[in-house]
């Protein structure tokens, strides 16, 4: 009788010690980072972003560092970050709750210094950020352009894809230069256009492969891509265009998946020549 019960019970006994087992797991065991050697503990998402809270540093999803900033810059609603990049570009853009804003002077600001800056909403079609964000597309589209040229040239559709990239890039720089008080109208249908020029490079892209690694190979197409949407986002935004193409996760990758690398490596600052189109 006695072994009868117990032979009822070892069923019922196993249960309850794989289950404390499982318990007493360490919890980063079953989220470990995938990029830049992160300790999750100390880092958490901020909508497709990380932010280590130890380092004060934020990355996009494949790892691409924006470089650091004080806690309370960057809280995990933020989407569409355009991070500063020096002294130059030393404001970092973002979208929060539908709306855009831009925070000046977060570049080099340490984290128990006071800052007297605050974040200041940029307003639908206002013409305010419109030279500062043209000029930092402009960088962005230089080293995407000159990141296709060197290790995509082998990938299917690349020549179409290549002018449809270095013409963001003409309209980056007439947008930069561009007097908009005076052609507000112009300016807006030149940015309306790069909505559609982005979003089919991204489709186009989405399964390429490096050919090789000359020029950036730490940076990656798809955290170019992310800067790439997150500008043209602040960009419509200013000029009062309405995306026709709305990423839900607000993270500046949409559903793409090629190749993303995921080393820290910042993008040029000065600009290079970048090869004429077929």
């Amino acid at each position: 009788m006695k072994f009868q019960v117990l032979r009822c019970l070892l069923p019922t006994i196993a249960v309850l010690l794989i289950s404390s087992n499982a318990d007493a797991q360490p919890h980063h065991s079953r989220n470990r980072p995938t990029h830049g050697n992160m300790n999750m503990h100390s880092s958490r998402r901020t909508s497709g972003y990380q932010f280590n809270s130890r380092s004060h540093s934020v990355r996009d999803r494949y790892g691409y560092s924006y470089g650091t900033y004080r806690q309370d810059i960057i809280r995990p609603s933020y989407q569409y970050i355009v991070p500063h990049n020096g002294a130059r570009h030393n404001g970092t853009y973002y979208q929060n709750k539908g709306s855009y804003y831009y925070y000046p002077q977060t570049y080099n600001v340490q984290q128990d210094q006071h800052s007297n800056t605050r974040p200041q909403q940029v307003a639908f079609g206002s013409f305010s950020r419109t030279e500062d964000l043209g000029s930092r597309l402009e960088t962005i589209a230089n080293d995407f352009c000159l990141e296709l040229y060197a290790n995509y040239r082998q990938n299917r559709n690349f020549d179409e894809v290549y002018r449809e990239a270095y013409q963001i890039l003409q309209t980056a720089k007439y947008i930069h230069k561009e007097d908009h008080d005076r052609h507000r109208t112009e300016s807006a249908r030149e940015v309306g256009k790069l909505d559609d020029l982005f979003h089919h490079i991204q489709g186009e892209v989405s399964q390429w492969r490096s050919d090789r690694d000359q020029h950036n190979p730490a940076m990656g197409i798809q955290s170019h891509l992310g800067l790439l949407e997150s500008t043209i986002h602040h960009l419509m935004n200013d000029a009062g265009v309405r995306p026709k193409h709305d990423n839900a996760k607000g993270d500046g990758h949409g559903d793409s998946h090629g190749d993303g690398h995921g080393q820290s490596h910042k993008p040029s600052s000065t600009p290079r020549i970048v090869p004429i189109p077929n």
